[in-house]
């Protein structure tokens, strides 16, 4: 092949090269311009796919939104549930200590007399007006 027919060819290869270019622009003009792809074109699997995609992972962060909502919400409600439960225990702490006073109050009057003790039995300001004699509240005679 002379030199001749080397640049023939060459000038062959950039008028398909130029046609191809020229080719690719017009699509992507028309991409641009209109939105649609040419015929036979893979633009629209390409799209599809994309959108595919995208959806694919907009539903992925929505689950995992979802998931950080709902760990949310249960740590919150097992804190209140162990709240509740603990007020629960404090008040029936407070009703038996309560029962419990009241059963010594019982067992002191049912000892001795209506009114509180100094923790020897003796009462303590407990005094009764029967017949106008003054008891204590041991039910003896003060000494006069």
């Amino acid at each position: 092949m002379n030199p001749l027919d080397k640049i023939h060819a060459l000038d062959e290869i950039e008028k398909d090269i130029i046609l191809c270019m020229q080719s690719a622009g017009q699509a992507l003009q028309e991409l641009v311009s209109t939105g649609q792809p040419h015929e036979g074109s893979g633009y629209a699997s390409a799209k599809v796919l994309q959108m595919a995609w995208h959806r694919i992972q907009h539903a992925r962060s929505r689950v995992r939104e979802l998931e950080e909502t709902k760990a949310k919400h249960s740590h919150a409600a097992r804190q209140q549930q162990q709240k509740r439960q603990q007020e629960h225990a404090a008040a029936q702490q407070q009703q038996a200590a309560a029962a419990a006073a009241q059963q010594q109050q019982q067992t002191a009057v049912a000892a001795g007399g209506s009114g509180s003790t100094d923790g020897s039995g003796v009462g303590i300001g407990n005094t009764s007006s029967v017949s106008g004699i003054a008891t204590d509240a041991g039910g003896s005679m003060p000494a006069s």
